[in-house]
């Protein structure tokens, strides 16, 4: 074998004793935070938007009305024969309260992902600096 000088790279190789030590010095990587996700409070699920109007007197005679069937159409039987059905929809109020419900649920969920994000941002950085320490301390750099 001919004789080579000694260069840079092969004077700063260490054994395996030295790597070995170094490994142990540097313990275990450091994990890597998660990322949560905020959940929305349960508002459970949408009721109708629009519900029937029921009448409880027949809108063009003013008879009474008994049957369910009659309230919906507004007019009872003798009416609906000669004027047709009257039946309408109106807007749902327990539709407005859950729509209120939901969107103070869906800003407190925003609320609380930007919380999330915030300390996920934090936990990151720590993360980046211990893991650049970890590798330093592995190399033997440190």
């Amino acid at each position: 074998m001919r004789w080579r000088p000694e260069t840079s790279k092969e004077s700063s190789r260490r054994s395996w004793r030295q790597r070995r030590e170094a490994r142990r010095a540097a313990g275990k990587k450091p994990r890597k935070p998660k990322h949560q996700k905020a959940c929305a409070e349960q508002v459970g699920s949408a009721p109708s938007s629009t519900i029937w109007d029921m009448a409880h007197h027949c809108v063009k005679c003013g008879r009474v009305l008994t049957d369910p069937n009659s309230q919906r159409h507004r007019v009872g039987t003798d009416c609906i024969k000669r004027y047709g059905s009257q039946a309408r929809t109106i807007h749902n109020p327990e539709f407005a309260a859950w729509t209120a419900r939901w969107a103070r649920a869906e800003t407190d969920r925003v609320a609380q992902q930007v919380k999330f994000d915030a300390e996920y941002q934090r936990q990151h950085a720590a993360y980046v600096e211990a893991l650049d320490r970890w590798r330093r301390v592995r190399s033997g750099a440190l």
